[in-house]
């Protein structure tokens, strides 16, 4: 927990715990520590997590996807691993990994997104030269993917338009509610960064999410029905051909927070105010002001928040457990997600397969047959998670929509 140092402290807590010699400047997780100290001990959190990325041999090194959100964590990250490079360099003369940096530009559908974000992301560049920049917008998932979105929701009008952004802003207003919308845009931004990824070959992603964000997802896809792939939402990857790793996994949002603002210059400047209080790779849901708009992703996250001021050890254990987690041995032919992409097991059914589909049991295949009478037109299955999302999906000809609770 993250606290001013108070003036009554004992002798003892007036010398940082670490070094023994500086003022302690925050008390973190119940230690008196200097400033110096503090911000070597986040900066540690998350070199260690690049070990595997240290200068080896010859060898020539990797470019690494850094996605940026212009919030607070994924700047850190930014400001941490372009300082590791600087060091490697230093030392060695050369580094073990390269940098693309890519922010998807998701204004206009996402309302904690940065309205400007050119500018920012310009500056960025500005204080981090060296490294690889790309900007692009969310619509652009429909080129880069190669499957087809437009086969997973019903028959729509905008899906057929020639407007990549129409065509997004008719796909999200098909969805029956705040949660689904929600959902389905973090999986498609998902889906478009790994896909940018492959596209540059890049042999991984560094997701800048903190143990303050990947509880908030480890409880919100779980509520939402993907507790069976917690292994590939919040752990780190190493079997798919594009690895995943979140270096800030140790790392709690309050501390990113004050790292940011006790370094000199403070990042401040190079955050967007809109997801300045954001620690994952991109911006979490922003609470809405009706209980009734209130998106899951928006409840865990007020939970998470209010539980961390008190027990941050409570919040470490959920990621520490959830990270235990091992996904299943992969079988030849296992179809995967037609959404999320991840692996659906075909031979148990999952929760529809020991009867807790609910109404989705009978659309575990394609939720789209069930939605005002449109039959679907694809072919891939669909995890729970995803089928309880599209579930209720209105095609362009529908007048009304079934909602889904």
């Amino acid at each position: 927990m993250l606290q001013p140092r108070k003036d009554e402290d004992t002798m003892e807590e007036r010398v940082c715990k670490r070094c023994r010699h500086n003022p302690p400047a925050v008390v973190v997780r119940s230690e008196h520590i200097c400033r110096d100290c503090f911000t070597r001990y986040v900066a540690t959190k998350a070199t260690k997590r690049m070990e595997s990325y240290r200068v080896r041999g010859s060898s020539a090194p990797q470019t690494l996807l850094l996605p940026l959100s212009l919030g607070v964590s994924s700047v850190v990250l930014l400001h941490l691993l372009d300082a590791h490079l600087r060091s490697q360099l230093a030392r060695m003369n050369r580094t073990g990994y390269e940098l693309h940096v890519l922010h998807v530009d998701a204004s206009g559908f996402e309302s904690g997104a940065p309205l400007e974000p050119s500018t920012l992301f310009a500056k960025i560049q500005e204080t981090y030269p060296g490294h690889t920049y790309s900007l692009i917008p969310l619509s652009q998932v429909f080129s880069h993917d190669n499957t087809s979105l437009a086969d997973l929701f019903p028959p729509n009008a905008h899906l057929q338009t020639d407007s990549p952004t129409t065509r997004l802003a008719g796909l999200l207003s098909s969805l029956p509610s705040p949660t689904s919308r929600v959902d389905t845009l973090c999986t498609l931004r998902s889906r478009l960064v790994q896909a940018f990824a492959r596209a540059s070959h890049c042999p991984a992603i560094l997701w800048a999410d903190s143990t303050t964000r990947l509880a908030e997802k480890t409880l919100a896809e779980t509520a939402k029905g993907r507790g069976g792939s917690l292994p590939w939402l919040v752990s780190d990857d190493h079997s798919s051909s594009v690895k995943s790793h979140y270096p800030l996994r140790d790392v709690l949002r309050p501390e990113l927070l004050l790292y940011s603002t006790l370094l000199s210059p403070p990042l401040t400047h190079l955050l967007s105010s809109s997801t300045s209080s954001s620690s994952s790779s991109f911006p979490t849901a922003t609470p809405a002001v009706s209980v009734r708009n209130t998106t899951i992703d928006a409840l865990m996250a007020a939970y998470v928040s209010s539980v961390e001021k008190a027990y941050p050890s409570v919040v470490a254990n959920v990621v520490r457990t959830a990270a235990k987690l091992c996904p299943p041995a992969p079988v030849d032919g296992e179809a995967a997600c037609g959404l999320c992409r991840v692996p659906v097991g075909r031979g148990d059914g999952g929760l529809h397969g020991i009867g807790w589909g609910g109404d989705q049991a009978d659309t575990h295949s394609d939720p789209r047959s069930a939605t005002d009478g449109e039959e679907g037109g694809g072919d891939e299955g669909f995890c729970y998670g995803c089928a309880r999302s599209l579930l209720g999906a209105r095609s362009s000809s529908s007048s009304t929509a079934r909602r889904t609770p």
